[in-house]
Formats: structure tokens, sequence, C-alpha cells
């Protein structure tokens, strides 16, 4: 229970979507929840050393955790900036009271250095100024209050060497705080740096081997530690496309030159299928399959495929103009109820399913090259939108006899 309440607690503020000042958000309530329980801590001792003008400090204490209190209801309503400023003002506002309050000389002001190790995390790299505003504060704030003990203990009255030597033992504690905090904090900074790298570069390679929606999808599960996808089935539509010749191609020419053929040839596909709004599953040598409407829910599936099943034969005979050998693309399509998702414990992949992806597969093998073949669903959706040809009944392995429609490309 005390876990989860802390949780909440230092996580006031942090939404799924704020990844700006992330760390500092939380520092600063768990800072301020620090304090809290620091300054409950002390109202017992209050209440037993009464005499050492206790009322005056248990009325600064409640004041205090109230004011600390505001301080992750601020980062809770975005006003990150002014939860930082009470944070620091009412620090030295807490250490300054309880200093002068209390009868005798505890000695708060060395809470200062604390401030001064922590105080650098609460800063973006950019605030600069900010942080040694912050930092001046604390110094000014300890130089009056040791001041004033000083003056109390009457040192300043007994000669100008004590005071040299209370006054430089000081500097030079200040002095080793800041460094080793400033050191502290920039090696955090360069592991910062360094693991944000690292995830760009991971978020990079996800996003050139997995669709978006996978990847987010993904994250949140590991967010809520759930590591692996369930195979979910969806209504949509998948396009085969298997590129003619290639075999006759690959004896022909080298395989430099045949990799590079291929990789225009894919980069085109790719390029077609984010314009239309489909989604690449995977290639197969010479094969691209791409999909509508099972990653993301789509109206008419079946549209945005054929739309770019016709832009993909445009762009392949481009492709074989400006390569100077002869290319011919034949192209499936089915719609209907598809599988996914990811299977095995090594080396998985996200993958299709199902008698809708056969049937695309069947269709795109018996078709004829520079023509897209589509099935009864397809052809259903896409009548109002395209003109088709009847192939009548055909033959499919494993399918068995179905009908078959021939998409006419302007």
């Amino acid at each position: 229970m005390l876990k989860s309440l802390y949780s909440r607690i230092a996580f006031m503020g942090i939404t799924t979507n704020g990844h700006d000042n992330i760390s500092q958000i939380k520092i600063i309530n768990c800072l301020a929840l620090m304090i809290i329980l620091m300054l409950l801590a002390q109202i017992p001792l209050i209440m037993v050393f009464w005499q050492f003008a206790g009322l005056v400090v248990a009325l600064v204490c409640s004041l205090h955790i109230l004011l600390f209190i505001a301080v992750p209801v601020l980062n809770r309503l975005g006003h990150f900036h002014s939860a930082r400023s009470l944070l620091t003002l009412g620090y030295i506002s807490f250490i300054g009271f309880s200093s002068i309050a209390w009868q005798i000389n505890l000695h708060f002001q060395y809470f200062f250095i604390i401030a001064l190790f922590v105080s650098p995390f609460l800063y973006r790299a950019w605030e600069k100024p900010s942080k040694v505003l912050s930092i001046s504060m604390y110094l000014l704030s300890f130089g009056a209050i040791e001041w004033y003990w000083l003056s109390s203990a009457d040192i300043i009255s007994k000669g100008s060497q004590p005071l040299l030597l209370s006054v430089s033992n000081h500097f030079f504690l200040f002095i080793a705080a800041i460094l080793a905090s400033q050191l502290i904090y920039t090696n955090h900074r360069q592991l910062q740096t360094k693991t944000e790298l690292q995830k760009r570069r991971l978020e990079n390679l996800l996003q050139q081997t997995l669709p978006a929606p996978i990847i987010n999808e993904l994250s949140q599960r590991s967010a809520n530690k759930l590591t692996s996808l369930p195979i979910e089935q969806h209504c949509g539509c998948v396009l085969f496309a298997d590129m003619q010749r290639y075999t006759e191609l690959c004896a022909q020419k080298s395989s430099a030159e045949v990799m590079c053929l291929l990789k225009d040839f894919f980069q085109a596909m790719d390029d077609i299928s984010r314009r239309w709004g489909l989604e690449k599953i995977k290639t197969n040598g010479d094969q691209y399959i791409a999909t509508s409407g099972v990653l993301a829910p789509v109206e008419l599936p079946a549209l945005p495929c054929c739309q770019a099943a016709i832009e993909m034969l445009k762009r392949t005979a481009q492709l074989s103009n400006k390569a100077g050998v002869e290319l011919h693309l034949r192209i499936g399509i089915a719609s209907g109820e598809i599988t996914s998702g990811f299977v095995g414990s090594h080396a998985t992949s996200f993958d299709i399913w199902g008698e809708t992806v056969n049937l695309a597969s069947r269709l795109e093998s018996h078709g004829q090259a520079d023509n897209i073949q589509v099935c009864k669903a397809t052809y259903a959706q896409c009548r109002p939108y395209f003109q088709f040809h009847s192939q009548g009944k055909i033959k499919l392995k494993g399918l068995g006899t179905l009908s078959a429609f021939r998409l006419q490309i302007n």
C-alpha cells in the first residue's frame, strides 16, 4: 500500500505522452514527498522539546507541509516551473525559519548541501541560468544563516583568524559539494544521452522491420509487463505481388545488379504502400505482401489495395525501362477474415494466416503478367469505383473452384 502511494505521488504530472522532463518531474515529486515525511517525523521531537520555541516551529512545520503538498499537485496540473520554484523557495524558507526559530544551533543550514547535490537534476540542459540562480540562492541562504549563528556565538568579536577559518571551511565545503554534484550530473547526462541514442536506434530498427501499430502495441504491453501479442482475427484485405522473369534475370545479371534492382523494386512498393495506407507484412524472394484493414480498421479495405496495385504495375514498368530489363508484375488480391500475430519464441516475426491469405496467393500465382486478379469479395467492395472483367470460375489448388475477376487498368 505504501509503495503504491509512493508511486502515485512520484508520477503525478507524468503522462504517457509527456516524455519531456519526465525525470525532473519525478525527482521534484520525490523530493517534496521526502521533505513532507521529514517534517512529519519532526512533530514528535517538537512536542518533546516544546520549551525551545516549539509552538512557533510547529506552526512553521505545519504550514510547510501544506506548501510541499502543493508541489506534486502543481505538477499534476501541468505547472512544472511553478512546482519547481515552490520546492526551491519552500526548502529555503523552511531551513531558514527552522534555523532561527529554535533557540539552539541545530545546524539546519547544512541541509543546503543536500540541495546542492540535487538541484542540477531539476533542470534541463538548456536551463543553465536557472540552475546557477538556484545554487546561488542556496549559497546565499547558507551564508546568511551561518553569519547569524557566528554572530550569536561571538566568533566575529574574537578576531579575524577564527572567522576566516570558519568562512573558508564552509566555502571549501560548498565548492566540494558543487564539484561533486556537477561530476555526478555530467555522468548522468552522458549516460542518459547514450541511452536515448540507443533507444532511437532501436526504434528506427523496429520501424524498418515491424508495422507502426504493432510497435505501439508491443510498447504498451511491455509497459504492462505483457511480452507477447495475441493472435487476432480481422476483416481485411491482402495483396500478393510477384515479379515475373526473376529467375531468368538472376541468370543473366550479376548478384550485385540483381540486388540493386530488388532494392529499387521493394523501395517503390514500400512508397506506394505508405501512400495508400497499406501495411507491408514481408517480402519473400521477389514477392511482396501487404494488407489493409488488419492493423487498423478500414471501411473498405479492398479499395486501397486495388489503388496501390494499379500504381505498382505502373511503377514496375518504369523500373523495367530504367534498368533496361523486361520486368512484369502479377498481383492477387483477396478480402475476408485474416489471422495475424506472432508465433514462436526465437527470431519471431509478425505474419498473417488464413484462407483469405491463401486465396490471394493462389489468385496471384494463377494470374497473368501485368494483371490484377481479385476474389469475389474484393470485387463486391470495389465494383462502384473500378471496372472489372469476369474471369469466370477458376480452379485453385487447395481451395476448389471460385469466381475471379480481373481489375481493369486505365
